[in-house]
Order: C-alpha cells, then sequence, then structure tokens
C-alpha cells in the first residue's frame, strides 16, 4: 500500500551547465536532461514508497521549449502528481534559473 498522501513528496536538484555539456548546436544535450529528470524522478519515487522496491515503467514525454546555454542555471523540481493502489506518477519540470531574480 502505497502513502496516502502525495503533497509532501515534491524534490528539486539544481546545477549549472557546463561547456563540456553541450551538443554539435552548442546546447546544453538534452540526453543530460532527461537522465537528470529521470535521476530526479527515481528519488522522488523512491522516497514516496519509502524505499521499498518499485519499478519505473516508462517516461510519457520530453518536451523540450528553448535551448539552454553552457552557464545557464538549471532547476529540476519533481513531483508524485498521481497515486493509485499500487501504481503512481512522478512529474519533473526543469526551468531555467535567472541569477539577477532567483
Amino acid at each position: 500500500q502505497l502513502p496516502d498522501t502525495i503533497s509532501r513528496h515534491t524534490h528539486s536538484n539544481s546545477f549549472v551547465v557546463m561547456p563540456e555539456q553541450r551538443n554539435v548546436q552548442g546546447t546544453l544535450f538534452g540526453g543530460i536532461v532527461v537522465a537528470e529528470a529521470f535521476e530526479l524522478a527515481y528519488y522522488a519515487a523512491k522516497y514516496f514508497v519509502r524505499g521499498r522496491p518499485f519499478a519505473p515503467i516508462a517516461m510519457d514525454e520530453a518536451i523540450f521549449l528553448q535551448p539552454i546555454a553552457p552557464g545557464d542555471m538549471v532547476n529540476m523540481k519533481a513531483s508524485v502528481v498521481h497515486s493509485e493502489a499500487s501504481v503512481f506518477r512522478v512529474r519533473v519540470v526543469v526551468h531555467l534559473v535567472d541569477p539577477m531574480d532567483p
């Protein structure tokens, strides 16, 4: 049985994009974003089930709205957004952080 509340299960991670993380277009390689998002989602899921075994099933979609450049500050937030029986869903949202207005 999963916990009855999902509201307390939001976790975040922040990082600065380094030059070695660039793709051929000079922006952040999308695979790095996906890998970081998966790790954060996995952490949120493991916390949600209180360390019990679980199996990640799928990633629904990844929508890239704008390029992320080296030097940009990135914040990721993972939240458990749905839970029913033994199945739950984690959403990860990525935002650029403006260092002049954090």
